[in-house]
């Protein structure tokens, strides 16, 4: 997959095609597991690819310590409202 110009959308669409994986390997009597980690690299290069994400990237790559989907998904949403508040300020002066 390649992510889009938004992170949420792809993160989404990430979601989905993990489902569609499992569902794919449960027909076929595979056991197909996708951890959290993979989903969680996926959505880190996703991030480090678009510059207005990029340090959040950097961020979560250089801690020791583990951290969660979703707590990246927080991270980029705050990151979002952030920059669209910002814009919206700057429109107004």
């Amino acid at each position: 997959m390649v992510p889009s110009s938004d992170i949420f959308q792809y993160h989404s669409d990430l979601v989905q095609q993990i489902k569609l994986v499992a569902s794919q390997g449960e027909s076929l009597n595979l056991a197909m597991t996708i951890t959290p980690a993979m989903e969680q690299c996926l959505l880190l290069i996703a991030a480090w690819q678009m510059p207005q994400y990029k340090k959040i990237a950097l961020e979560f790559t250089m801690d020791d310590k583990a951290v969660t989907v979703e707590t990246l998904v927080r991270e980029l949403e705050r990151q979002r409202l952030l920059t669209s508040h910002l814009n919206l300020s700057g429109s107004m002066t």
